[in-house]
């Protein structure tokens, strides 16, 4: 959570015009395979925080569109 913190501090300093966030996604073949996925709940909170923190920052919204963690069964 402080690498997180200190990502949203960075952001509200250098007001970026536009901002991509999303899920961590794990994958087989890096260093990083057997951390956690991250969870829709965590994105869509930082997202909030972040458009409470720079307004008019743009936040694209299909960043991790397709990975099963955003699935939606029919």
């Amino acid at each position: 959570m402080k690498t997180l913190a200190e990502d949203l501090k960075f952001i509200e300093e250098f007001k970026p015009e536009m901002c991509g966030i999303g899920p961590f996604i794990p994958h087989k073949d890096t260093p990083f395979h057997y951390y956690p996925s991250g969870t829709l709940e965590l994105t869509c909170y930082l997202l909030s925080i972040i458009r409470l923190i720079h307004l008019p920052v743009l936040l694209p919204s299909m960043t991790a569109r397709g990975h099963e963690t955003f699935s939606v069964s029919k």
